[in-house]
């Protein structure tokens, strides 16, 4: 599957789903970390990256093209 289609599936699918759900907990610093977590580990599974590839998680995001998980939580809350 083509890394642009996965990117897509995961802007309109997976971070939906996840900041639905953030907003029906109470938001504090350390399920912000488990949310940025998760992310994280989506985003490299999907791009097929491990953390012995020594690839930064900026590198991973901008080639997907998205934003931290955390910042599109705190625009949706607003």
């Amino acid at each position: 599957m083509p890394e642009r289609l996965k990117s897509k599936i995961y802007r309109t699918v997976i971070r939906p789903v996840a900041i639905y759900g953030a907003e029906c907990c109470p938001t504090t610093k350390e399920f912000e970390a488990r949310l940025s977590v998760m992310e994280t580990k989506m985003l490299r599974w999907t791009a097929g990256v491990t953390r012995l590839d020594h690839i930064r998680n900026d590198v991973i995001r901008e080639r997907f093209g998205v934003a931290p998980i955390v910042d599109k939580m705190r625009e949706a809350r607003l």
